[in-house]
């Protein structure tokens, strides 16, 4: 009997609410507070506090850096990276959609897993879209659109590849909308 084999998979992992909501909002909206947002202007898309994605905000927020690490981790699992691995943290940011704000299509160059966690949103402020990684779709009709998208919801959680190209939609409220982004590397942990 004939099996259809499925390759090369996109794997995106979705947490609709984290288990530890509350706390990681406090903190969160603490450490909101003490950062400064910048519109970046060769975009002109929404507002960021790092426009050179140099920065690391995760080590300011342990409580979600631990939560983070648990999710991280069975999505590594699921993967099949490494027997052991070590995730190194290539960058962290906030971002922050105002009326009118979108995100552009593009990827994280430079990481192996990026993602985003929803720290304020009504939830139609913006979706974020996935485009298909295969450019041959488009030959036919048959094939399912070429992008997917995802509802913002306060405390979830989306992990993905970060060669995923993906966007925002644009903000048609009044409602502010700020995630959480980052960026990893995954390293095979070494035996000392």
């Amino acid at each position: 009997m004939p099996v259809i084999e499925t390759y090369f998979p996109t794997h995106v992992y979705v947490e609709e609410r984290i288990d530890n909501f509350v706390d990681v909002q406090k903190e969160m909206k603490e450490c909101v507070k003490n950062v400064e947002f910048s519109f970046h202007e060769k975009w002109g898309t929404h507002y960021l506090t790092d426009l050179n994605f140099q920065s690391d905000l995760l080590h300011k927020m342990p409580v979600f850096s631990k939560e983070l690490s648990k999710h991280i981790e069975q999505y590594c699992n699921t993967m099949k990276f490494y027997e052991k691995t070590r995730i190194e943290v290539v960058s962290s940011w906030f971002s922050k959609f105002l009326k009118g704000n979108h995100g552009h299509i593009h990827n994280h160059k430079g990481s192996d897993i990026s993602g985003v966690y929803y720290h304020q949103t009504s939830g139609d402020d913006g979706n974020i879209f996935f485009t298909t990684p295969n450019p041959f779709t488009e030959v036919g009709e048959c094939w399912s659109s070429d992008r997917h998208n995802h509802e913002p919801k306060e405390g979830k959680l989306l992990i993905f590849p970060g060669w995923l190209r993906h966007g925002i939609t644009t903000n048609l409220t009044n409602n502010i909308r700020i995630s959480f982004s980052f960026n990893l590397k995954v390293h095979e942990w070494a035996n000392e």
